[in-house]
């Protein structure tokens, strides 16, 4: 589902990890149409049990998605950046003679021969005249793209600057709750 949403331009907005879980199994029980709240299910003008609930599902999914990737970079501060960044988990460090790198970090779990260790990988140095200074475009989209965060990656303009959920994420963040469906 969450795939075709992507491939429809679509993407899930203000859907929490356990709404999602309780709408997969509500689905796979055939108890979704109960599942809805009653505003919902006064939508619904279905006969049969089986058209009920899709029909259900149709709603849902328009009350819980919003339409359109957004493409396209905004000008930001680099104070800002380091916010939205942050996120992802990537940091801006060291700043230096006008420039700052760009890192992240992989954690490595402890095995018999080796301590757990933390590495740093970088991505790239940026030109960085101070935290309150705009971003210029040029730099954003070779950032975004050298971090892999463009909309190809997965994570559209509005999923970037905004805190809403990323389209691919949700398909590596949604993995063990869908590991726990399977084992129901």
């Amino acid at each position: 589902m969450l795939f075709h949403l992507h491939k429809n331009g679509l993407a899930l907005s203000s859907v929490g990890d356990r709404d999602l879980e309780k709408m997969i199994l509500k689905v796979a029980e055939h108890t979704f149409f109960d599942f809805l709240d009653h505003k919902l299910q006064r939508k619904i003008r279905a006969e049969s049990p089986y058209e009920r609930e899709v029909a259900a599902i149709a709603v849902w999914l328009q009350y819980h998605s919003r339409s359109g990737i957004t493409r396209g970079e905004t000008e930001i501060s680099y104070r800002e950046l380091e916010r939205i960044l942050r996120k992802f988990k990537i940091y801006l460090e060291e700043p230096n003679d006008n420039k700052i790198q760009v890192a992240k970090y992989e954690d490595h779990p402890a095995t018999l021969l080796r301590k757990a260790y933390r590495k740093r990988i970088h991505i790239c140095t940026i030109p960085y005249p101070g935290s309150k200074a705009p971003v210029p475009l040029r730099h954003m989209k070779f950032l975004r793209q050298k971090c892999r965060l463009t909309d190809a990656d997965g994570v559209d303009s509005r999923s970037f600057y905004n805190d809403e959920a990323m389209l691919s994420h949700y398909i590596n963040r949604y993995h063990d709750i869908l590991l726990r469906l399977a084992n129901k």
